[in-house]
C-alpha cells in the first residue's frame, strides 16, 4: 500500500499578479477621473491665467466682440453705452498688434478673482479681476473692491 500523498499546494501567483493589475487599473483610473473631471490641482487658477491672456489680446488687437464677451454683465452694459463702443459693428482685429504679457500671480476667493500681470512693451505692471458668472470667469474691475485695490 502507498501512503497517501499530501495535497498539492496550488500557486497563488497568478491570483496576486490578476490583483494587482486590476488595482493598478483602478487607481490610474482614479487619477484619470480627477484631472478629467476636476482639472487637477490648480485648474481655476490656469483658467484664469489663460483668461486673462485672452483678454489683453483681445484689447491689442481691438477685437471688441472678444472683449465684451469676456466682460461680467455690468461692465458689458457699461461698454455699450460708450459713443466709441461698436462690438456688432465691422470687426478687423489685427493680430500683429498683440503684446507679450506674463500673469505673474493668480488669487482665488471664491468666485472673485486677480490675476497680477506685468508687460514689457510699454512697461506696465497691474491686475485684472474676475467675477465667475453663470459658470465663466468674467472680467470685473469693481472685483477689485474685495482685494482692497480700488476699481480702475
Amino acid at each position: 500500500m502507498s501512503a497517501a500523498q499530501p495535497p498539492v499546494k496550488k500557486s497563488r501567483t497568478g491570483w496576486w499578479i490578476v490583483s494587482t493589475v486590476v488595482a493598478t487599473l483602478l487607481v490610474a483610473g482614479g487619477v484619470l477621473a480627477y484631472f478629467t473631471l476636476a482639472g487637477g490641482p490648480n485648474s481655476t487658477e490656469r483658467e484664469i491665467r489663460s483668461r486673462a491672456i485672452s483678454f489683453a489680446e483681445a484689447v491689442d488687437t481691438d477685437d471688441q466682440r472678444k472683449v465684451l464677451d469676456m466682460m461680467c454683465a455690468e461692465e458689458a452694459d457699461e461698454l455699450l453705452q460708450l459713443d466709441t463702443w461698436d462690438p456688432l459693428g465691422p470687426q478687423s482685429p489685427d493680430p500683429s498688434r498683440k503684446k507679450p504679457i506674463d500673469i505673474t500671480d493668480v488669487t482665488v476667493r471664491g468666485d472673485v478673482a486677480q490675476a497680477q500681470f506685468t508687460r514689457s512693451d510699454p512697461p506696465l505692471k497691474g491686475a485684472l479681476y474676475f467675477l465667475k458668472e453663470d459658470g465663466t470667469w468674467k472680467l470685473c474691475d469693481s472685483v477689485s473692491k474685495q482685494f482692497g485695490d480700488e476699481p480702475n
